[in-house]
């Protein structure tokens, strides 16, 4: 049964419009005033002397309020304008049978570079238009001023479509002022003009270009530094996280977790509110929440497949981690001397429910 809670009118006037509401008359010119929530039956009592709160309920309440004969009336129409149901089901035992209501919200996986890789490192990446390349001699291989282009085409990264959508991160490449086609690094059989090697920044014809003026546009990476940051009017609730490691990973710097927003007395500047710091492989250990069974290498020596097997460790949050753009907070993860690991994977993914403000 819902609690009773007798009120003072001045109360029930910041519930009335909020959730459905009755009177009954009196003779004396006097009013009950009933407002149904799920959990309360709020009560008022208007004696026939009340003449400020009579006339003030009359001028500016009355009327978005139902008139019912009696407050079992109230409270039996109000549960049925809340929806609440009359008979619920319950299980062998008597007990009360539930579900859980979806998330209010739409969801959001995002997965940080492979810190493994500088070739993923794009959030902090520089573009650059229309750099001519050098010729290597040969007519076929031509280099760039800078290594590691950003790769978001061999499958490195999650959901790299939309990466490049938000970026841009293509590589662009002519000769002579006429477009060339990359060979696709995941199906090389499909054709084109060029490789590309996205670690030394160079690309490769299939055919001689000597003579030819080899011109490029390409973003590549300057640091580690990514970040989770909500739209304007969003907020982000991180509400599971996980790190992967392959086995065969190198851990050669300090990854850093950092929380940053507003700075009250700079705006729209930011400073950090908080770091946490993961100095060694055993940090990861003692606050995650076991790991997962070990992926074993699979898919394959083909680009597509893992070369060495990943453990995973979930972390779990008690409390949603809520990230608005209100306060202007953002989460940065990178590392701390952008020191590449070697092996083949670190990375960790969010899982996160975007709402509005």
């Amino acid at each position: 049964m819902a609690q009773e809670l007798n009120v003072e009118y001045s109360t029930f006037t910041e519930v009335a419009l909020k959730v459905p509401s009755y009177y009954v008359s009196q003779g004396d010119g006097g009013y009950d005033l009933f407002c149904i929530a799920e959990q309360y039956t709020i009560i008022c009592t208007l004696m026939g002397s009340d003449s400020g709160s009579i006339s003030d309920f009359e001028a500016n309440y009355k009327s978005g309020c139902q008139q019912v004969s009696s407050k079992d009336d109230a409270f039996l129409l109000g549960m049925l304008a809340n929806k609440v149901p009359l008979v619920q089901s319950r299980n062998a035992d008597g007990l009360l049978l539930s579900t859980s209501e979806p998330r209010v919200g739409s969801e959001l996986v995002m997965v940080t570079p492979n810190f493994c890789d500088k070739n993923t490192w794009y959030y902090s990446s520089a573009r650059v238009v229309e750099e001519t390349l050098s010729d290597s001699g040969d007519g076929l291989t031509f280099h760039s001023q800078h290594p590691n282009w950003i790769n978001l085409y061999s499958g490195l990264l999650f959901d790299e479509e939309v990466l490049v959508e938000e970026g841009p991160y293509t590589i662009e490449v002519s000769s002579d002022s006429a477009p060339k086609t990359m060979v696709d690094p995941l199906f090389v059989s499909a054709g084109g003009d060029y490789t590309v090697d996205f670690t030394l920044g160079s690309v490769t014809f299939a055919e001689s270009q000597a003579g030819k003026t080899v011109k490029a546009t390409y973003s590549y990476a300057t640091d580690s530094t990514w970040v989770l940051c909500p739209d304007p009017g969003k907020a982000i609730d991180i509400e599971v996280a996980e790190a992967q490691f392959s086995k065969n990973i190198d851990f050669k710097d300090t990854i850093q977790f950092e929380l940053w927003g507003y700075n009250p007395a700079d705006l729209p500047n930011k400073v950090m509110y908080g770091v946490t710091r993961y100095k060694s492989m055993r940090n990861f250990v003692d606050e995650a929440l076991g790991s997962y069974p070990v992926i074993p290498v699979i898919g394959g020596d083909n680009g597509r497949g893992l070369t060495a097997e990943v453990y995973g460790f979930p972390f779990r949050y008690g409390t949603i981690r809520r990230l608005s753009s209100a306060q202007g907070l953002e989460l940065r993860i990178r590392l701390q001397h952008n020191e590449a690991f070697t092996g083949e994977h670190a990375t960790a993914t969010f899982y996160c429910t975007v709402r509005d403000l």
